[in-house]
């Protein structure tokens, strides 16, 4: 069986035995309208870069989806579990998580880290993005924001920001600021005491 991997050699997915190793290399989801939204991936396969997008639907199921890349005809089949293990990046959810509601010390404030990519670009997601990571700081969290790109020059900021190009690098960064005194779930509850008009879609 040939097995995918993402850039840390994590299986992602078997395939046919007479398959090279695909590795996913980049891997986006980009919100759209009428319910829709974008997947993005890009895979290496053989020393070759492929890459596809398809449309799909909030509500219909991620697994099976196939992804053609136009240039070449080379596909690759992705599954909930491929994108979870990709974004991921090496960080157990499952083992993390117990350690998590072990380790919460409430004397202390919570530490978030929040990455976003094209942080200059003023759009409605990165708009709703920083609004959310005001209420955060302005309810006593220490919040980090990492991004690919500078400091957003069109909007207030009251968290720390920093820019790393890297995203293996910034998302490393991002997890340590976070797990060293992790973010405080209760915060959740917060936001469900908004306003209903306000929302977010990222």
């Amino acid at each position: 069986m040939a097995q995918l991997t993402n850039g840390n050699d994590r299986l992602l997915y078997s395939g046919a035995e007479d398959d090279p190793i695909p590795t996913i290399r980049d891997c986006a989801v980009l919100p759209g309208h009428g319910g829709n939204y974008a997947l993005n991936v890009v895979w290496e396969r053989s020393g070759r870069r492929f890459g596809a997008s398809v449309q799909l639907q909030y509500h219909s199921p991620l697994d099976g989806v196939i992804l053609i890349d136009q240039a070449s005809g080379e596909q690759l089949v992705l599954s909930i579990a491929d994108v979870r293990a990709f974004l991921a990046n090496g960080y157990e959810f499952d083992r993390e998580s117990p350690v998590y509601f072990s380790e919460l010390r409430p004397e202390l404030p919570p530490r978030i880290a929040v990455t976003v990519r094209h942080s200059t670009a003023m759009g409605g997601g990165t708009m709703a993005l920083f609004r959310y990571v005001n209420w955060l700081t302005d309810m006593g969290a220490e919040v980090t924001v990492f991004s690919d790109d500078f400091h957003p020059r069109w909007t207030t900021l009251n968290a720390r920001f920093r820019c790393i190009t890297d995203d293996r690098s910034r998302y490393g960064i991002g997890a340590q600021t976070s797990s060293s005194r992790r973010a405080d779930l209760r915060l959740l509850g917060q936001f469900r005491k908004l306003p209903p008009s306000i929302g977010i879609r990222l």
